[in-house]
């Protein structure tokens, strides 16, 4: 077994390689060059997809002898609200025959002529693809600033189904180093920083070897958090250099590479704090998986589209003697909660493969099994919350840790609900 951090498999990427940006995308500008005759054709498509969704909703709906469904916006003698109109697009959105037919063409249009992604999806250079949120999160205002937190406040309630929402991470963070802290553990906190900071340049124009841009109050947060007594892994190089590749083509998350490296370093941080224990022995099995990213999806394109290819990986799945994939152990030192960033090798569903994720390198480069919940989506909230249930249960899964690691994706600062879980459950409160 070995603790060498290096990489072992080759990140050259199949695609062209520049080596940076200028600091338009730091300021949030990504520019993109089109002729007027692509502006006009533009500007037609989307009117006729404005206008003609919903008048050929309506035909359809009226066609099949049913009442169309843009009467209910009106009913009961009101105009339709926000939430009203919302719930209408939604259900247009997913219901209507016009938008499965001529929406994805439309899409891949726009791609191919105008270079035009998304709401949610930025085209990047050399088939790149990038998370719009994910770039606001580095691009945008400093997530602590006063001004940002009253907006996020109001974007926040838009969307959610309480009135209980906290755009200011540190409070949920102190509560829960506390909460882990009476467990008898320490709490290891684990951003992932974004795509859009590590693959600069990869979303825009050329740029020389510099340390990789984060938001403006991400350094104030490490240091507060550091200076309440809360570890931060943050993984981030302290300079990227031109053609080094951390991150999937077309996909929110890391290469299985880098995702083998911040294993190794972080099992290093964690390894001096746990007990003594035999070592156990586990192996790597090499596995070549192919997907398409979830960027790719978002674009809801067509099956037959062309435009970005499949990419091609090689994951280590981490297996024991007997050639059993390693699983969960309650009874484990360290527990991890993570995101999507530990789902993406480990869970069949995320098609990247299985048992080869952040919680099986951590348990073979510790040389011993970990204990973990993951949940995709919404690392500001959800694994607390399923740990605070299971507490309510009567499943104490913090009994016996050393090391609690909660790792998110550092967006979720910028974008995430940092609710309090403690007053919804409150089963953590009652730890020992």
């Amino acid at each position: 077994m070995t603790t060498d951090c290096r990489q072992t498999e080759s990140q050259s990427s199949p695609l062209a390689i520049a080596g940076g940006a200028p600091d338009d995308w730091r300021r949030g500008l990504i520019r993109t060059d089109v002729s007027p005759a692509v502006a006009r054709s533009m500007i037609v498509l989307f009117l006729g997809m404005l206008f003609g969704v919903p008048l050929a909703q309506v035909a359809f709906e009226l066609r099949g002898g049913q009442r169309p469904g843009v009467l209910d916006l009106c009913s009961n003698g009101r105009f339709p609200t926000r939430s009203d109109l919302k719930q209408y697009e939604d259900a247009l959105q997913e219901q209507s025959r016009a938008v499965r037919f001529f929406q994805p063409r439309a899409q891949e249009l726009l791609i191919a002529w105008g270079g035009c992604g998304t709401t949610q999806v930025v085209l990047g250079r050399d088939g790149w693809l990038f998370y719009r949120p994910g770039i606001d999160s580095v691009t945008g205002p400093g997530f602590l600033e006063p001004q940002t937190l009253r907006r996020r406040v109001r974007n926040l309630r838009d969307v959610a189904v309480t009135e209980t929402v906290t755009p200011d991470p540190r409070p949920a963070i102190l509560d829960f180093q506390q909460q882990v802290r009476a467990a008898g553990a320490r709490l290891i906190l684990l951003p992932i920083p974004d795509k859009a900071s590590l693959q600069a340049a990869q979303l825009g124009g050329r740029r020389a070897t510099a340390a990789p841009p984060q938001n403006s109050s991400f350094a104030r947060l490490v240091q507060e958090l550091r200076a309440a007594g809360v570890d931060v892994f943050d993984p981030s190089p302290p300079i990227v250099r031109p053609g080094e590749i951390r991150y999937l083509a077309q996909d929110t998350h890391w290469t299985p590479q880098w995702m083998a490296e911040v294993a190794c370093a972080l099992a290093a941080e964690i390894r001096p704090r746990l007990e003594t224990s035999a070592r156990q022995d586990l192996h790597f099995a090499s596995e070549t998986v192919t997907g398409v990213g979830d960027l790719t999806e978002m674009l809801r394109l067509t099956e037959q589209q062309t435009l970005f290819a499949p990419q091609t990986v090689t994951i280590q799945r981490v297996l024991d003697a007997a050639g059993r994939p390693v699983r969960a152990d309650a009874q484990a030192q360290v527990l991890l909660l993570g995101d999507s960033f530990t789902n993406i090798y480990s869970a069949r569903q995320m098609v990247w493969g299985e048992g080869a994720g952040l919680a099986e390198h951590l348990a073979y480069h510790l040389g011993q099994p970990i204990d973990w919940i993951a949940r995709n989506d919404a690392g500001a909230y959800a694994t607390r919350e399923m740990l605070s249930s299971q507490m309510a249960q009567g499943r104490n899964r913090l009994a016996g840790k050393r090391v609690v690691v909660w790792q998110f994706a550092a967006r979720e600062l910028a974008v995430g609900d940092w609710r309090s879980v403690v007053r919804q459950h409150g089963a953590i409160d009652e730890l020992p």
